[in-house]
């Protein structure tokens, strides 16, 4: 081969490595930006969770103070029939 072909060979290989660079930083900036959405979709669906928790306990707590009190009425009506 000469040199001519030689140099050829070498930038075809070389135009070969650069066009394939380039598709696999395209392919990580998809994945980049996949992941990135993904994370802020996570990110809103914990803040639910955490508020849909807030509610919840306050339901639970609320819940509780009622069932003492009723298990206060159940007691003191017991109690007096004794």
């Amino acid at each position: 081969m000469t040199s001519d072909g030689l140099l050829a060979a070498a930038v075809a290989k070389l135009t070969d490595a650069v066009a394939a660079a380039e598709t696999a930083v395209a392919a990580r900036d998809d994945d980049v930006g996949g992941v990135a959405a993904e994370s802020a979709e996570l990110r809103a669906a914990l803040d639910d969770l955490r508020r849909e928790h807030a509610g919840l306990k306050s339901v639970a707590a609320d819940v509780t103070r009622r069932l003492d009190g009723a298990i206060g009425q159940v007691e003191a009506i017991l109690s007096g029939r004794k």
